[in-house]
């Protein structure tokens, strides 16, 4: 399997199942909770959830002693992962899930975010 990762193509289900595998990552299809920390060390959680996050295809969904837990459609951008982790000053795990769940999850997020703000 060639995987270009400068492809804007996004990968399909069975190709993400398979990097995932490749790279000893767990692969889910939807995520039922979602509870992405707040606080950074550094950067604008609005922009995580915003462009940053559309862009890279990677978002923070929680965190378990002290580690970062993320999301990504594109497990092969690693430089995501690092910022994503400089940002919280925090190792980052990551899960793999498809694209349209990057989607699902950064617009609910958003929606919340507005919510909030009103």
């Amino acid at each position: 399997m060639e995987i270009n990762q400068n492809s804007n193509k996004a990968a399909t289900t069975k190709e993400l199942t398979e990097i995932a595998k490749i790279a000893g990552l767990s692969f889910f299809e939807k995520i039922d909770e979602v509870n992405p920390p707040r606080e950074l060390f550094k950067g604008e959680f609005s922009r995580i959830f915003g462009s940053w996050g559309r862009t890279h295809r990677i978002i923070p969904i929680g965190i378990e002693e002290d580690i970062i837990i993320a999301v990504t459609s594109n497990p092969l951008d690693l430089r995501a992962k690092q910022i994503l982790s400089k940002c919280y000053n925090k190792a980052v795990k990551l899960l793999v899930v498809p694209d349209e769940e990057i989607t699902r999850i950064i617009n609910s997020q958003r929606s919340e975010l507005m919510t909030e703000r009103n």
